[in-house]
């Protein structure tokens, strides 16, 4: 397949004024080998993904790398599309029929998390949500100030000024 690009960059989510939105699940529904990969933090997954990158780059192949929408520099999901491959962290992988690469084996785990690590990822996700609300917040008011502006816009002159600046583009053409 001729594509017209070698690396493409990209995010499958994004938190937006409706929520959380995941189009994982439609990006994996087109690759046949999947796997996902598990670990907790500091297990090595984005330098796996990495190196995954580097050795596609060497073997000149053309990839799709998606990244976390909360951390943009977090490597979230590769394609490899000349081995019709994705390697995922995206928990909608487990959706699907995929392969387990578990980091967590080659690590010794904690017995328990402790208490503060939980009440840590509370604060965060209450954060997110209120991130979000904040979102809808601010389209609301976005939307509230496109109304008014419509009633001071003259329109009709706008279109005026884009056909004089149309008109003398292709002037310049000739």
């Amino acid at each position: 397949m001729n594509r017209d690009f070698k690396v493409r960059k990209m995010f499958s989510t994004a938190y937006t004024p409706n929520g959380y939105v995941d189009n994982t699940k439609f990006i994996l529904a087109d690759v046949n080998n999947r796997y996902y990969i598990k670990g907790d933090i500091g297990t090595g997954k984005s330098d796996f993904l990495k190196r995954i990158i580097e050795e596609c780059t060497l073997r000149d192949y053309h990839i799709e790398i998606y990244y976390n929408s909360l951390i943009p520099s977090k490597i979230e999901s590769i394609i490899i599309f000349e081995l019709d491959t994705i390697i995922s962290s995206n928990h909608k992988t487990l959706e699907f029929t995929n392969t387990l690469i578990d980091f967590n084996e080659h690590f010794n785990k904690p017995k328990e998390k402790p208490e503060e690590e939980n009440y840590e990822v509370k604060m965060f996700n209450e954060l997110v949500l209120g991130g979000i609300e904040g979102l809808r917040g601010a389209k609301d008011n976005h939307l509230a100030l496109e109304e008014s502006y419509k009633k001071a816009v003259n329109y009709k002159g706008v279109d005026e000024v884009k056909e004089r600046i149309w008109t003398e583009i292709e002037s310049h053409m000739k």
